[in-house]
C-alpha cells in the first residue's frame, strides 16, 4: 500500500491482495451497519452499542434508547460512504485500486475501520492479551480463525494509524514517515 495526501484528499493505493481485503472488510462493515442493534450478533452489539456509559451517567431507559438510536443513525450515515467506496472498489481493474477520501471524511473512515476491529475482536473473543502477542509460538496456539482475525485487526490498526498521520500531520512530526504526495502522481 502507498499513501499520501493530495490537496483535500487522502489517497490510498492498494495492490491486488490488499484490494480484495479492503473490499471484503468494507462489505462486512456495510452489512453489519445495515443491521439494527437488536439484529446484530450480541457480542458486536455489546461493543458497538454499549450502554455502560449511559448507566454510569444515570440516563433513563428512554435516554439510553435515544443514545442507541443516535449511534445507529451515525453508523447508517457511514453506510452511505461505504456503499460509495464499495462501488469504487468493484469498478476498478483487477490488481489496481486507489481510494481517495476527503480529509473531512477521514474521521468517518477511522471510525468505520475501528468498528470492524471491535467486531472482529468481539466475534473471536480477542482481548488485550492476544493483541499483545508478538511471538510465533504463542500465536500458533490460537485457532486459525482467531489468528486470521488478529492479523486483520493489526492491519486495520496500522491503516488507521496511517490515515491519522495523513489527516493531521501537523499534530506530530509524523509527515516524514509517509511517502511524499508527489510520489503518488
Amino acid at each position: 500500500m502507498r499513501a499520501g495526501r493530495k490537496n483535500d484528499h487522502l489517497v490510498l493505493q492498494f495492490g491486488a491482495v490488499e484490494k480484495e481485503l479492503i473490499l471484503r472488510t468494507v462489505e462486512a462493515i456495510l452489512q453489519n451497519y445495515k443491521l439494527k442493534p437488536g439484529e446484530l450478533d450480541p457480542k458486536t452489539a455489546a461493543v458497538w452499542y454499549s450502554t455502560r456509559g449511559c448507566k454510569t451517567a444515570g440516563m433513563s431507559e428512554e435516554e439510553t434508547r435515544e443514545w442507541i438510536d443516535s449511534l445507529y443513525s451515525f453508523k447508517g450515515a457511514n453506510a452511505t460512504l461505504l456503499e460509495q467506496w464499495c462501488s469504487a472498489i468493484r469498478q476498478v481493474e483487477p490488481g489496481k485500486f486507489e481510494l481517495a477520501v476527503k480529509i473531512d471524511q477521514a474521521a468517518n473512515l477511522v471510525t468505520i475501520l475501528n468498528d470492524h476491529r471491535l467486531h472482529l475482536a468481539a466475534t473471536y473473543d480477542i482481548g488485550q492479551e492476544e493483541m499483545d502477542l508478538r511471538s510465533s509460538p504463542e500465536e500458533e496456539q490460537l485457532s486459525p480463525e482467531k489468528q486470521s482475525a488478529l492479523v486483520q485487526i493489526e492491519l486495520l490498526g496500522w491503516l488507521i494509524e496511517v490515515i491519522l498521520r495523513l489527516a493531521a500531520p501537523e499534530a506530530a512530526s509524523w509527515s516524514d514517515v509517509l511517502e511524499s504526495p508527489d510520489e503518488l502522481a
